[in-house]
C-alpha cells in the first residue's frame, strides 16, 4: 500500500491509547491508526448517524458474530458484501444499498433465496432475470 505523508493533529490521550494498542498488537503507531480508521470506515457504513452517536456515547454496544459458513467458498474466500450486509441494521443496509444502486452502471446480481446455484440479475432499467454464471458470463434461464 502506498503511504502518503500527512501531518495529523492527534489528541495526546488518543495518541497514548494508539501507542498502547500498537505495542500490544506488535504494530507501529501508523499501522494501528490505519487499522482503527479502516474499522471506523466499515462501522460508519453499517450504522446510522444516531447509532454512531449512541455508540460514541457508550449507550449501545456492537455485537460481533461468527460469519455464516455459506459466505465462505471452498478456497476460504469470504463474500465481503454478504458479510458486511449481514451485520448491519436495516437502516444501514438500506443506506448502503441505495448508494450502491446510485453508483452502479451495469446490472446487480444476488443469489435467489435458498438457491445458491441461481443468480438474480437486476438491470439498471429494473428488468429482472434469473440465470447462472458460466465461464464468468451470466446465462439467462428465465425472466421474472
Amino acid at each position: 500500500m502506498k503511504h502518503a505523508e500527512s501531518p495529523l493533529a492527534i489528541d495526546s490521550a488518543l495518541l497514548a491509547q494508539v501507542q498502547t494498542a500498537a505495542k500490544a498488537a506488535n504494530r507501529n503507531v501508523s499501522e494501528q491508526l490505519v487499522l482503527w480508521a479502516s474499522l471506523g470506515q466499515i462501522l460508519e457504513s453499517m450504522l446510522t448517524s444516531s447509532e454512531i452517536s449512541a455508540l460514541m456515547a457508550g449507550a449501545i454496544e456492537i455485537k460481533v458474530e461468527v460469519c455464516n459458513r455459506s459466505m465462505i467458498d471452498a478456497r476460504g474466500n469470504v463474500d465481503i458484501v454478504e458479510l458486511a450486509m449481514s451485520h448491519q441494521s436495516e437502516a444501514g443496509f438500506n443506506k448502503v444499498a441505495s448508494q450502491i444502486k446510485k453508483e452502479v452502471k451495469g446490472p446487480l446480481y444476488e443469489t435467489v433465496d435458498d438457491r445458491s446455484d441461481l443468480l438474480r440479475q437486476i438491470s439498471p432499467d429494473g428488468t429482472v432475470e434469473i440465470g447462472i454464471l458460466k465461464n464468468n458470463n451470466f446465462k439467462k434461464i428465465r425472466s421474472v
